[in-house]
């Protein structure tokens, strides 16, 4: 199955998983106005998870069975769509209005309250019923992941790790964000700990390693493969972060400056704490928690570049990059080649 039929597949696994009328559970009509605003933001995904799966499964079975490849495709579809839960989550706690050039989940339910004149806040609503709602999605995503791995139960195992890692790196990535400010080199080191815990694993690790375990992968496999994958993790989240501070919203789908007023202690932000004046972090600072005008971001954003911070982020994303690209030639073809083109995509990255 090439790559262009296995993402076909995985968009079927969750169109299905998202018709209020193929759930596994009898759901009344007036679900599908929670399942349409899921299925837009859906649209808008890059299968980066899945194509991962895929490359995992491809490492440990080269030349796949069609049973193994609907398998892996339905194990992709319930990755892709715990990170559609995840990001409904993230997006309350974050109050952020859009995400995937279209409405936040919550945003979209709020609008459905206020549209239909319904008693209450609006607001309140849509933050509420994205949090019960997103719940509900991640049930439809173990669902799927569990029937793919039904005789592979160490994916499962994995999956149960990758839903517990995310939420507890959530709470830190919260945490950080009200704790007084540290020393560059202590900040740089808690925000390093919320990448490793809050998003490697589910960006890079689990999925690379659910596809291989999938595929029958022994130790040695999955070994060099997390080998790959922990320093390409954490190169993809710098450069999401680098994103949240410099990419433009009509690539990313996000607010211009989003992680600046969300105060989000990030190591970007730990090293341009390290080498700004202090004057140059007011201007900063002051974007935590406002809506900041499009002169105050390009402001920020001068900052961060002038005092060597972005250079330095780079430098960082780079040494990662290096590190996963040394073992590729560990890992066996095609999977060798789709891993290669993830790094060789990372610094063209805008979304």
């Amino acid at each position: 199955m090439a790559i262009d039929a296995f993402l076909e597949a995985v968009t079927e696994h969750i169109s299905r998983a998202l018709a209020y009328v193929d759930t596994g559970v009898q759901l009344p009509s007036a679900t599908r106005e929670g399942f349409n605003p899921a299925r837009a933001l859906m649209r808008g995904g890059k299968r980066t998870r899945a194509r991962l799966v895929r490359a995992g499964m491809l490492a440990a079975e080269p030349v796949p069975t069609a049973s193994l490849q609907e398998r892996a495709a339905m194990l992709a579809a319930g990755v892709e769509l715990f990170q559609l839960a995840a990001l409904i989550h993230d997006d309350v706690v974050d109050h952020s209005p859009t995400r995937r050039g279209v409405p936040a989940y919550h945003v979209a339910l709020e609008e459905t309250h206020a549209r239909r004149s319904w008693r209450g806040d609006s607001a309140d609503f849509g933050r509420s019923a994205a949090v019960v709602l997103g719940d509900a999605l991640l049930g439809s995503a173990v669902s799927l992941a569990a029937q793919a791995a039904a005789d592979a139960p160490a994916v499962m195992t994995r999956f149960a790790r990758m839903i517990t890692s995310v939420g507890w790196g959530q709470y830190l990535d919260l945490r950080s964000e009200v704790q007084p400010l540290r020393a560059a080199e202590t900040a740089q080191r808690e925000a390093m700990e919320v990448i490793s815990l809050k998003t490697v694993g589910y960006s890079a690790v689990d999925p690379l390693l659910m596809g291989a375990l999938l595929g029958g992968a022994g130790t040695e496999m999955t070994d060099v493969l997390e080998s790959f994958a922990r320093p390409f993790g954490v190169a993809f989240q710098l450069q999401d972060d680098a994103l949240g501070v410099f990419g433009d919203p009509a690539e990313t789908g996000k607010p211009a400056g989003g992680d600046l007023a969300e105060g989000k202690h990030t190591v970007l932000l730990a090293l341009t704490r390290e080498r700004a004046t202090s004057a140059q972090m007011r201007a900063i600072d002051a974007l935590a928690g406002s809506k900041p005008t499009t002169a105050q971001v390009e402001r920020a954003r001068r900052v961060i570049t002038e005092c060597g911070a972005q250079r330095a982020h780079e430098a960082l994303i780079a040494r990662y990059e290096a590190a996963a690209r040394s073992v590729l030639t560990a890992i066996p073809e095609p999977a060798r080649g789709t891993l290669a083109s993830f790094l060789d995509g990372l610094s063209g990255r805008s979304r």
